[in-house]
This record gives C-alpha cells, sequence and structure tokens, in this order.
C-alpha cells in the first residue's frame, strides 16, 4: 500500500531457489522454526515426526537446514521486470524469507523437487543482489552497525569497513543467529561484485 501511494507498482515473485541436497548444512541443522516445546513434547516430536529438536533457551524448537542458496530460478522474470517496466515503477519483491528451497534431481536436472529447509533471507538477498549487478546491498535490521572493540569501554560504531577487515576479525561470529548472517551476506555481495569486474 504505501509503494502505491507514492506511484510504484510492488510485484511479489514467488521465488525457486536452488541448494544442494548434499550440503554441510544438512548435517547440522541449526535454523529455528516453529513454536516453542517443553523437553517431553520436543522429545516426542522428533520420536514421531523425525525432527531435529534443539533447545532454544528453557524450552526446545525444531531446527532444519540452511544451505546456501546456488540459483535462483527466477532471476531473469526479476530483471526483466527492473529493465522493461513499461515506463511505470516498477518493484519487484523477490527471494522472501530465502526463497522455496528446491533441489535439481541428478538423473533429471530440468526436474525439481522440494527441499525441507530454510535458505538464510540475507544470503539469498547477497546472491540476488549480485546476479542484478546491483549498485548496492542494503540490509535493514533494528540492529546498530558493525561495531570496532565491539562490548569494551573503547567501542565504536564504524561507519565503513573492508571485507578483509571483517573477515580477519570474525565480524558477527558470536551472534550465528543475528548479525552473523547479515555481516557475511554483506562480504558475499562486495566479493561477488568485485570477481564480476564491479567495484
Amino acid at each position: 500500500q504505501a509503494m502505491s501511494c507514492v506511484g510504484v507498482t510492488t510485484v511479489p515473485i514467488l521465488t525457486q531457489v536452488v541448494v544442494d541436497p548434499y550440503s554441510e548444512a544438512f548435517k547440522d541443522p541449526s535454523k529455528f522454526v516453529g513454536p516453542v516445546y517443553g523437553a517431553m513434547e520436543a522429545q516426542a516430536l522428533g520420536e514421531s515426526l523425525g525432527w531435529v529438536m534443539k533447545p532454544d533457551g528453557e524450552y526446545f524448537r525444531r531446527v532444519v537446514p540452511s544451505p546456501p542458496p546456488l540459483e535462483i530460478l527466477q532471476i531473469e522474470a526479476i530483471r526483466t521486470l527492473l529493465e522493461h517496466g513499461n515506463g511505470k515503477r516498477v518493484l519487484p519483491i523477490a527471494c522472501g524469507g530465502g526463497g522455496i528451497p528446491v533441489s535439481r534431481i541428478p538423473a533429471r536436472p530440468t526436474t525439481l523437487q522440494g527441499v525441507e529447509a530454510v535458505i538464510d533471507k540475507d544470503a539469498c538477498g547477497a546472491k540476488l543482489a549480485t546476479e542484478l549487478g546491483a549498485d548496492a546491498y542494503l540490509i535493514l535490521t533494528d540492529g546498530g552497525g558493525i561495531w570496532e572493540n565491539f562490548g569494551k569501554p573503547n567501542a565504536r560504531e564504524m561507519a565503513a569497513a573492508t571485507p578483509e577487515y571483517l573477515v580477519v576479525k570474525g565480524a558477527g561470529k558470536g551472534f550465528p543467529g543475528s548479525m552473523g548472517p547479515k555481516i557475511q551476506a554483506a562480504i558475499d555481495f562486495v566479493e561477488g561484485s568485485l570477481e564480476n569486474g564491479r567495484d
């Protein structure tokens, strides 16, 4: 609604994203999904449904794999909307929630099958921005930015940081469920853009 008020037509696209079903992510599911359960209920659900359950605070939640995105199947449709909006201001909305995870059947690579997983939305957004040749990749969050000396008396929010600095400092590694994936997505976008000849 807000976009239409300023003359922008939004076009939501259900986006299928190819993942590798043999990714290391399937060996140790880590993405929390669904509600919380008590210990006994979690154990019963794990046994009856084959779910992997892990502690989340004092309760338990189901976890699923979070493999990296390999291919965004609707990329050309998204590109077409951006490039040829028929003179209109068109905003495609793609890769919502990380996209719909699918894999290719090896014997028939054009055939897809659903995969029980959750693709990290920041990683998928970085892949989308890189493949579109975007000038920038913005991640909106209610958290702060990247801090030098985080948690120490001399901490300061940084205005800019290079991927090399972030990797060397292990930025975000202590926050695997929040800022960690966002920092890694930013690194992936910058490195992917440089590989594609953009700076």
